[in-house]
């Protein structure tokens, strides 16, 4: 029987552990983010040490962020104590942001980073603008200021809807959120009990489509990428309403999806450029096709590309 066949096979990879065997044999460092066939043998492995995991998990932590995660999640053994939770954390926050790690490398740690919590809930990713404050509330950070002032947009002939270039006037300063929206701080929104399904943020909406939709990634420090605008509109004013009560923004301030012409400005702010990090695209700065992730990746995880 298969499950008997793999139970043999933890026993013989426990051997191989203990004898001082690298888990970079099994899972080498150039692809090891691709499916595996030991993966489901070390959720086994991690099974066998049921009171405490934490050999297999400092094991494995480096050779595969991933799979070390799910070792936690479900092999049935005791959560490790939050020391060594803490290692992890200290491990691969490092590599997440490490520009020359390759991409699909990091995005395979971001993944793992979403799935750890500490004994008191608290995300492994505990970066600033990923998850939430102390109050519950999602936690945007800021860009810097965008000054009022004339602006340059359109002109790019490349572009999927090519403008002409023209000169917009802003006589107004904003800022945008450092990271898109992510899984946590929108189920935050779901969650809330005057969150989503709440009549106040919905007035004057022709969609009243307040059931959330099916995510693809269901990632924590991911983008939330299955929302329709409405939901979106309705969140930031929900926010808005959390923000001004919480003190975390001015009473005339308010907290709203950018226009055309903002996110542009900002997104080539100060000189124009074509992307946020020059005028050239590079698959090593953001999650495209060429960069081989095939999926939403962790916000922040291209920090050469901000």
């Amino acid at each position: 029987h298969q499950l008997l066949q793999e139970y043999f096979a933890a026993k013989r990879l426990d051997r191989e552990m203990t004898d001082g065997v690298p888990a970079s044999d099994f899972w080498k460092p150039e692809a090891w983010w691709e499916p595996n066939q030991w993966n489901e043998t070390a959720i086994l492995l991690a099974g066998l040490y049921s009171d405490d995991p934490t050999l297999v998990i400092r094991w494995l932590k480096d050779a595969n962020p991933e799979l070390t995660a799910r070792c936690i999640n479900e092999s049935g053994s005791a959560t490790p104590a939050d020391e060594v939770l803490l290692e992890l954390r200290e491990a691969w926050l490092q590599r997440l942001t490490d520009s020359t790690e390759i991409s699909p490398s990091r995005a395979g740690v971001g993944r793992a980073l979403s799935k750890v919590s500490l004994s008191d809930g608290t995300l492994l990713d505990d970066r600033p603008g990923v998850g939430l404050n102390d109050g519950g509330l999602p936690d945007i950070v800021w860009s810097d200021v965008i000054p009022a002032g004339d602006y340059t947009i359109g002109g790019d002939s490349d572009a999927w809807y090519a403008l002409d270039e023209q000169i917009v006037t802003l006589d107004y300063s904003y800022q945008l959120a450092k990271y898109p929206v992510t899984y946590k701080q929108f189920q935050a929104f779901i969650d809330a009990q005057d969150g989503i399904g709440h009549d106040d943020w919905w007035q004057d909406m022709a969609d009243q489509q307040k059931e959330p939709f099916e995510q693809n990634s269901k990632h924590d420090n991911h983008p939330r990428e299955n929302v329709s605008w409405y939901q979106a509109v309705a969140f930031c004013k929900w926010l808005t309403a959390k923000y001004r009560d919480a003190g975390l923004i001015l009473d005339d301030a308010e907290i709203c999806l950018p226009r055309q012409e903002e996110w542009e400005i900002a997104a080539r702010y100060p000189d124009g450029r074509k992307y946020p990090y020059g005028n050239k695209p590079d698959a090593t700065k953001m999650n495209i096709s060429e960069t081989g992730i095939d999926q939403t990746s962790a916000v922040g995880m291209f920090p050469d590309g901000r």
